[in-house]
């Protein structure tokens, strides 16, 4: 298990680091017969003539810090947004053809199990067009549970003791049906 992380050990260790260095450059300076002068003694006018200056002048045509930045693309590196742009499209042409790739093999899937599956999607696909042509969507207010209920009535009745009879009267009622739609197409 981790050891839980002190927070509050942290800027005592940093401190007492800063202390260590301190009193080492001290020595240092006591030992090469230097005598630090303190900061506080002299005069801030003074110190500040004695510092180096940490802001100079830049120099003409240049910019500092967060200026120096071209503020856009258009101003002088025209080449540059061209080529971005090329590349930016160039990806979005690369991943439209994996997609291309992947769907051709999404549809050439010869492994058993995928081929299973879709031959199951395209009979399940026909049933549903067999419901949406008789007209129970509609007849139903596409409520599941009356449609439920209208195919197990129908499963009871092939189930019955008349099931010969029935599947023969409902496979006649069918075929009249698909030819009336071919005739009704043919006449379009």
């Amino acid at each position: 298990m981790r050891k839980p992380r002190d927070f509050d050990a942290e800027p005592q260790a940093l401190t007492d680091k800063a202390k260590q260095l301190k009193d080492r450059k001290l020595r240092h300076l006591e030992s090469s017969s230097l005598r630090p002068v303190p900061t506080r003694s002299i005069p801030r006018c003074w110190r500040a003539r004695c510092s180096p200056s940490s802001k100079r002048p830049t120099p003409r045509g240049r910019r500092a810090g967060a200026n120096a930045a071209r503020p856009s693309f258009s101003e002088g590196h025209a080449g540059l947004r061209t080529a971005l742009l090329a590349t930016a499209q160039s990806l979005r042409r690369t991943i439209a053809a994996r997609h291309r790739h992947d769907a051709v093999r999404a549809r050439t899937e010869t492994r058993a199990w995928a081929v299973t599956r879709r031959e199951r999607t395209r009979h399940l696909i026909e049933l549903g067009g067999l419901v949406a042509k008789a007209g129970l969507i509609e007849l139903a207010t596409d409520d599941r549970a009356v449609l439920l209920g209208a195919f197990l009535a129908v499963a009871d009745r092939l189930a019955g003791d008349d099931r010969e009879r029935a599947m023969e009267l409902c496979g006649r009622r069918g075929q009249r049906a698909f030819e009336a739609e071919g005739d009704a197409y043919e006449a379009r």
